[in-house]
């Protein structure tokens, strides 16, 4: 868990170096670099796939 975060963080940094943005527009960054964190780990079992209403 703490290679998660650490991860999540390093992203995040990265990107908040660019410059700053809007918070609708951070709040989507934040979910698109979650998303791409847990991307390998999709095919594994146990992964839940939630659908939004």
């Amino acid at each position: 868990m703490q290679n998660f975060h650490e991860c999540i963080s390093h992203k995040l940094n990265a990107e908040n170096a660019v410059g700053p943005t809007s918070t609708s527009a951070g709040d989507d960054e934040v979910g698109d670099v979650i998303a791409s964190v847990l991307a390998p780990y999709r095919d594994e079992p146990g992964w839940y796939h939630i659908e939004e209403f």
